[in-house]
């Protein structure tokens, strides 16, 4: 396994190690006197800089390290060994070690409102969402944009990690359809503050209608 963070200060250990996201969700992490590990399978969803979401079945989860990895590693098939610990909406996963064991499948993301994206049904799953770009911004290989759903908007980030597109194709006001990771921004109090998506590649994305006056005129929300 790559290590990739220093041993946790020793706590209790409790049970035998989850193998499974959805088990790992359900933990308690009220108590700080024990720690509760993980050993399971599932395949890395999207990764930005030192954190990754993980996927298996219909559950995800963040992982989070203290050094970034030295490949890219979203679309693989992963080992994951590591403790639960307390994230801002739901648990989340500190990583001690990693195995790439092979390509990986990533999810077919079902649609999804901007309701139950917002009351955190579907943080860190893979998801599908449609709704008009707006605020667009292109740099450093990436984009982040604004998309709006019906309800209200959401903070859209394409990063072509696994394939290329034409960034043009994107423009203001454009109807799309894009599968990728939710997540819930949380503030110091731990509401909710805003919404955010992220893809990693251009299959991800489906113009379903290309920019008009029209469409223009429904995002200023």
């Amino acid at each position: 396994m790559s290590k990739l963070r220093a041993q946790p200060v020793p706590v209790t250990k409790t049970g035998a190690a989850l193998k499974t996201i959805a088990a790992s969700l359900k933990i308690p992490v009220t108590d700080s006197g024990k720690q509760y590990s993980v050993d399971l399978q599932a395949t890395a969803t999207f990764q930005s800089g030192p954190y990754f979401y993980i996927q298996s079945g219909n559950s995800g989860i963040f992982v989070e390290t203290y050094q970034i990895p030295d490949e890219n590693l979203t679309g693989k098939l992963l080992q994951i060994q590591g403790t639960i610990e307390a994230g801002t909406h739901s648990n989340k996963i500190a990583l001690s070690g990693y195995k790439v064991l092979g390509p990986g499948t990533l999810p077919k993301g079902q649609l999804q409102s901007f309701d139950q994206i917002q009351q955190g049904f579907y943080d860190c799953q893979w998801i599908a969402v449609e709704g008009v770009l707006d605020n667009i911004s292109i740099a450093n290989n990436q984009v982040w944009s604004s998309l709006v759903m019906d309800g209200g908007r959401i903070d859209f980030n394409l990063v072509p990690l696994m394939t290329d597109g034409d960034f043009k194709s994107l423009a203001r006001g454009t109807i799309v359809r894009v599968e990728g990771v939710s997540s819930v921004r949380t503030n110091e109090g731990g509401q909710s503050s805003s919404l955010l998506f992220q893809s990693p590649g251009f299959d991800q994305v489906t113009i379903l209608d290309k920019q008009t006056s029209t469409l223009l005129s429904l995002i200023h929300i």
